[in-house]
């Protein structure tokens, strides 16, 4: 599992990556203080983080890009996810402990019937305790590690459709060019509307 607070990470990545972006930020962060405001009040808009909601102790996308302002100017460019990241989760009991007592008599089963029936409960109660943890895992803000690689990719398609205001098609087109079977444009517009509520950012207009 990866924990969700990773998720406005990865997103924000593509932020990091996105050279013109980086380079009107990292003037803006060169004005006089006091004067920033308005330039990244327009940068928001522009790049679609004015889209970005406060969650779990993060920053909405206008107050990350102040907050990363006021630091570069202190330590310089530095990674947007780094600042005013509050995506931590609470930990976990991670430990697995099972635990049996039977008993065995020969003259009644064999050796063979015997293993299978204990192998039997000692699988019934491991599972039990797996899934314990899992679920567990999942209240506390986790997401199962088989959906991690499909959401790194959604998130992508989350960053296109915000940043650069792809509709679901173009997106749709362009993921196809790079894969063997195309991407249908309601499978990008479901993917997106699921994953954006969990990294924050609001799609309702787009």
């Amino acid at each position: 599992m990866e924990r969700t607070g990773w998720l406005r990470v990865l997103y924000l990545e593509h932020y990091d990556a996105d050279a013109a972006f980086r380079s009107l930020l990292e003037v803006i962060a060169s004005h006089p203080p006091g004067l920033e405001r308005d330039p990244l009040r327009i940068l928001a808009e522009q790049s679609g983080l004015d889209r970005l909601r406060a969650q779990d102790g993060s920053p909405s996308g206008p107050d990350l890009l102040w907050e990363w302002v006021q630091i570069c100017r202190r330590v310089g460019p530095h990674p947007l996810w780094q600042t005013g990241w509050g995506g931590a989760v609470p930990e976990i009991d991670t430990r697995v402990k099972v635990a049996m007592e039977a008993e065995w008599r020969p003259w009644e089963r064999s050796r063979g019937t015997a293993r299978r029936e204990l192998l039997g409960l000692v699988a019934a109660e491991l599972d039990e305790r797996l899934a314990r943890i899992e679920q567990a895992a999942l209240d506390a803000g986790y997401v199962r590690v088989d959906k991690a690689t499909k959401r790194r990719e959604h998130l992508y398609w989350l960053f296109l459709h915000v940043r650069h205001r792809m509709t679901w098609t173009a997106i749709a087109d362009l993921i196809s060019l790079e894969r063997v079977n195309a991407v249908g444009t309601d499978t990008v517009r479901k993917a997106v509307e699921r994953i954006a509520p969990s990294v924050g950012v609001d799609i309702s207009d787009r």
